[in-house]
């Protein structure tokens, strides 16, 4: 079932999944919202996404 472009585009996906990825994306949604003064918004998503990244760490650590 193996194929090299299957195998690049699983990496690709997998990519996308992890945390650094993820917190440069919520960072710049981040300060979008802080730019439209949507405060609340960006110090929720900042305070998901932190704990979130801490999560996935604790659970790979564990695991």
């Amino acid at each position: 079932m193996h194929t090299p472009i299957g195998d690049r585009i699983i990496l690709g996906i997998t990519f996308l999944g992890e945390p650094v990825f993820l917190l440069l994306i919520c960072l710049g949604i981040g300060i979008r919202l802080l730019y439209y003064h949507c405060r609340s918004q960006a110090t929720t998503l900042a305070m998901v996404a932190v704990g979130a990244a801490g999560l996935n760490y604790l659970i790979k650590v564990i695991w």
